[in-house]
């Protein structure tokens, strides 16, 4: 498979195939977002359990956290990329492919191993200089920010010297998690071990980082704009569900929130996919037809 040119262009129509393809198996992908959110909270949901048992165990609740979210979550996003791949090559797919993954031993300790150097890349060249170049403006700003109550309508003022650091880290940050994302497919579809791997995923994500920046910055505008529109309706249904009943309004707004958040989980896996793809895949790979170009997205 020859690899084509990677242009501005690109990113949309990786988009649009990743909405053919959620819009071509709506069950299975719709199905393994649930599984892989429940996976995701799972971690927290559980660490709070043993909290509130054993309260003075830390080192117990941190073992529940990496247990879960550093070696449980990982293999089943590589299932989310395999499930993904048998789809490009039109085979039947369920959710319940997500996890046959966990028994292939390799794929898994690859793709864990992978997760791990992403968490160390991100906690050296963004948690870390944040905190320390931040220093007591930003402990004070985050404590004003996590002290709104809700229906406050004015935000804290940012100090002046914390928007170029934050920026800076928000840019570092994207090219991370592009790479990551990349190196977990290479690593769960390439048979690439994680250093490998990630240095495969960074090579793409360096590369075209100008490519992948103007392709996030629209749809990350678009999106917040799509989000502003959807809290004023909820707000406005909402307001005219509590003359009724106050539950109505749950009954109502959560369930599409849930979807959303669902479908929002599948098109950026579905979105990666494509993109390792088109850089990364190896020539003898058989990636299978492109999917229907209905919802092809143009610029």
């Amino acid at each position: 498979m020859e690899k084509p040119p990677i242009t501005l262009s690109t990113p949309y129509r990786w988009l649009g195939e990743a909405l053919a393809m959620c819009r071509q198996h709506p069950a299975a992908f719709m199905g393994a977002s649930s599984v892989l959110l429940v996976v995701g909270l799972l971690p927290t949901i559980l660490q709070r359990i043993a909290a509130s048992i054993l309260p003075q165990t830390l080192v117990l609740q941190a073992l529940v956290y990496v247990l879960f979210s550093m070696l449980l979550l990982p293999p089943i996003v590589g299932g989310f990329y395999r499930l993904t791949h048998a789809a490009r090559l039109g085979k039947p797919v369920t959710m319940w492919d997500l996890f046959p993954i966990l028994s292939d031993g390799p794929a898994a300790r690859r793709l864990v191993g992978t997760n791990l150097i992403f968490f160390f890349l991100l906690l050296a060249f963004v948690v870390v200089p944040v905190v320390a170049l931040g220093g007591k403006e930003l402990t004070a700003f985050m404590a004003a920010l996590a002290a709104l109550k809700p229906g406050t309508t004015q935000l804290p003022t940012m100090p002046s010297g914390l928007a170029p650091l934050l920026v800076g880290a928000a840019l570092v940050t994207l090219v991370i998690n592009t790479a990551k994302e990349l190196a977990m497919a290479q690593a769960s579809l390439g048979d690439r071990s994680p250093l490998v791997a990630t240095t495969d995923g960074f090579k793409v994500a360096l590369r075209h980082a100008g490519t992948f920046l103007l392709f996030y910055l629209p749809v990350a505008a678009l999106a917040f704009l799509g989000f502003l529109a959807f809290a004023l309706v909820a707000v406005l249904i909402g307001a005219v569900l509590s003359l009724i009943s106050p539950m109505l309004t749950y009954l109502l707004i959560v369930p599409v929130a849930v979807v959303v958040g669902l479908a929002y989980y599948a098109l950026v896996f579905a979105f990666f996919y494509s993109a390792w793809r088109d850089t990364l895949a190896e020539g003898q790979l058989d990636t299978g037809p492109a999917p229907e170009a209905a919802h092809q997205i143009e610029v």
